[in-house]
């Protein structure tokens, strides 16, 4: 995939012509490490909010809703701040969701490997966090059903469109 850097603000962060926006590994860890102001190998809310203010980030009220929220869904071991791996997740979900459609955060935050799809693996996860009991044959006829691509994965459109088949608002 080519990048449009023009439409960034460090040669660090990329944005893909689908608007797909990723920061390399070695920023995300950079910024990792010096925002761990206590070195514990975790960042906190106070601490992410200096982080994304490098980043450019305006932290108003909304932004600020925005990272609690995404906190919530990346926070894998649910001790309140954010390991490496979270953390480089945090900020793809972060530079990507929309701030107010949880469907948007739950898409892009399950997306670990940043391909803007979701894979079968991780629509299970979604769909357990969201509390349904679905198994694999259930997994493999929403993709059928709704999946265009041959490595049954689902693009975001692909991904509305199955969240709104099964009613999720």
């Amino acid at each position: 995939m080519g990048t449009d850097q023009s439409k960034t603000n460090t040669k660090f962060i990329t944005t893909d012509p689908s608007g797909i926006t990723r920061c390399s590994d070695e920023f995300a860890k950079k910024l990792f490490d010096s925002y761990d102001l206590d070195r514990n190998q975790s960042i906190d809310a106070e601490e992410l909010v200096k982080a994304l203010t490098q980043l450019g980030q305006n932290m108003d009220d909304a932004a600020i809703e925005k990272l609690t929220s995404i906190i919530a869904v990346v926070d894998e071991n649910e001790n309140q701040v954010l390991e490496f791996d979270e953390f480089r997740n945090f900020l793809y979900t972060f530079l990507n969701a929309k701030t107010d459609d949880i469907k948007s955060i739950l898409f892009f935050s399950y997306d670990w490997d940043q391909s803007a799809t979701i894979d079968q693996n991780e629509l299970y996860l979604i769909l357990k966090r969201l509390g349904c009991t679905v198994d694999q044959e259930q997994i493999n006829l929403l993709t059928k059903q709704v999946s265009d691509n041959v490595d049954n994965t689902f693009s975001y459109h692909e991904f509305l469109k199955l969240m709104a088949k099964l009613g999720v608002k």
